[in-house]
């Protein structure tokens, strides 16, 4: 036990040392939480992976965020969602039915789903407070200040303008900016 917690005090640490602002760290972990708590056993890492290409977040920290509901969890948080939606629909039981047949399924569902949704927010809301602080304190203590946002770098064209026999001239345009070298040999 003592290991395990060990194992799961350096992996969060690990998630903080990430080299990325704290918002795209906790997002990333947030939308993990949020998608593991969600009754959508097999295909959580699926819609991990296909949010990645809609949502700017860091993939590491939304791996360790699908990895925090695991199957031992699962039982205890799917009869909690449930409680939770029956509070708000309250769950008529149909008399002369087993409370394993589909009609007690059906009845169930949509007060599941609801008490999931308001579940997973609660938990995606926390974890991004959470992972957020951690990030922003490691990073204002170790790093002397937040990791910018890097904007996407405009292609650079490099121009070969001249060459002699001892000497390259080339021109480097990185968007606006323009760069002229000269090398010798």
């Amino acid at each position: 036990v003592v290991n395990r917690l060990s194992q799961i005090k350096r992996y969060l640490w690990d998630v903080a040392m990430i080299k990325t602002h704290p918002h795209e760290i906790a997002l990333g972990f947030a939308i993990g939480v949020f998608i593991s708590t969600m009754p959508t056993p097999g295909f959580n890492l699926l819609i991990g992976l296909l949010l990645l290409f809609f949502i700017r977040m860091n993939k590491i920290a939304l791996l360790a965020g699908l990895a925090v509901v695991n199957p031992f969890l699962t039982p205890l948080i799917y009869s909690t969602a449930l409680h939770i939606g029956q509070i708000f629909i309250p769950y008529n039981p149909i008399h002369n039915v087993a409370w394993y047949s589909w009609q007690n399924l059906i009845a169930n569902i949509t007060p599941f789903l609801i008490g999931a949704t308001i579940l997973a927010t609660c938990f995606a809301i926390m974890g991004y407070a959470v992972v957020f602080l951690v990030a922003y304190t490691y990073q204002m203590r170790n790093h002397q200040g937040l990791h910018p946002r890097t904007p996407p770098r405009p292609p650079m064209l490099y121009r070969l303008r001249d060459v002699s026999r001892h000497t390259a001239r080339y021109t480097v345009q990185a968007g606006k900016d323009t760069a002229r070298y000269t090398v010798q040999a």
